[in-house]
């Protein structure tokens, strides 16, 4: 029980940073911090975080990079 509480108030705390964000958008305030990011590797960790709930849902998600490059972006942004 507890874990789910954590899990929830952690997604709930994310929501808040992206209103926020978006807020900050508006106002012309928003800094990013741009870094190197390998997109093979983003979105297997995105497929990661998501896995367990497509499985509870018997969704089957995946991911494929067809190409090995680097890209420069904030990758909390996307």
């Amino acid at each position: 029980m507890l874990r789910l509480i954590d899990k929830n108030s952690n997604k709930m705390l994310e929501l808040v940073n992206q209103v926020l964000d978006f807020a900050k958008i508006k106002a012309g305030k928003l800094n990013l911090h741009q870094d190197i990011v390998n997109p093979e590797v983003f979105f297997k960790d995105l497929c990661a975080l998501f896995k367990p709930l497509a499985t509870e849902k018997n969704i089957v998600i995946s991911h494929k990079v067809s190409y090995n490059t680097l890209i420069k972006t904030d990758a909390d942004k996307l």
